[in-house]
């Protein structure tokens, strides 16, 4: 199964990306954002997987009686992700690596800046992040995969490198496969039980983590975010608009 996740992710999402990245555009490596970024764009991609994972995994908690319960043959790829009889390489392969790369050469790269094209940068996010959410299907995953959507996409204008953006794919998508491996085996008692909890064999975090999350994530999202909605142009954005050939 995650063998066919790896094909799918390379032929359906990646190469389509890159076959009309390489014959749409003039230039290729502008486009999909193959640029060294500055270590600030990095740091950033580092650090809000972090914060944003524990209030990521609480949003959809809190959704469950909306989304209601998914149907088993829905859950079993999922279930992957936390069984021990598999390799953690191979994991981490089929659900960071490869959907870490993939997808941002997608979404990030072709869909954002076609979507810029006239320097139309919040509306390229917005809809790059509504396509890369559809593209999950499932509710949970649409919702969650929107919101963080934004964040990427907001990353991946400012800092005009794909980098950044596949560092937090990755990370987000690590901290899922560590929160099924691992997290119900955390201890909840002590000092952690203010922190974190047990819930139906699953790892879930309590409102002091969700608080600290916010208080750290916050500034970094609002720095992010202001140059593009305060009217001014970003001085370093990309003006998407030349990559794009004349039609």
């Amino acid at each position: 199964m995650m063998k066919l996740m790896l094909l799918q992710q390379l032929t359906i999402i990646a190469g389509p990306a890159l076959i009309m990245a390489f014959t749409l555009t003039t230039s290729p490596r502008e486009t999909l954002g193959i640029r060294w970024p500055a270590t600030k764009w990095l740091a950033a991609g580092m650090v809000l997987p972090f914060l944003l994972h524990p209030l990521s995994v609480e949003a959809v908690s809190s959704l469950h009686w909306f989304f209601g319960e998914l149907p088993p043959e829905v859950t079993r790829p999922f279930a992957a992700m936390s069984d021990e009889n598999l390799s953690l390489g191979f994991v981490l392969l089929a659900f960071a690596v490869a959907p870490g790369i993939c997808e941002e050469i997608a979404f990030r790269g072709f869909i954002l800046s076609g979507c810029a094209h006239g320097g139309r940068r919040v509306l390229a996010i917005v809809m790059s992040s509504v396509a890369f959410g559809i593209m999950h299907m499932i509710p949970q995953q649409v919702f969650n995969a929107t919101l963080l959507g934004l964040v990427i996409g907001t990353l991946a204008v400012r800092s005009r490198s794909l980098f950044p953006c596949i560092l937090f794919h990755f990370l987000n998508n690590m901290l899922g496969v560590a929160h099924g491996r691992i997290g119900k085996t955390l201890p909840s008692a002590g000092w952690q039980e203010m922190f974190f909890a047990q819930i139906e064999g699953s790892l879930r975090y309590r409102w002091p983590t969700c608080l600290i999350c916010v208080a750290f994530a916050a500034p970094i999202l609002v720095w992010l975010a202001r140059p593009l909605f305060g009217g001014q142009r970003v001085a370093d954005e990309v003006d998407f608009a030349h990559v794009l050939k004349d039609a």
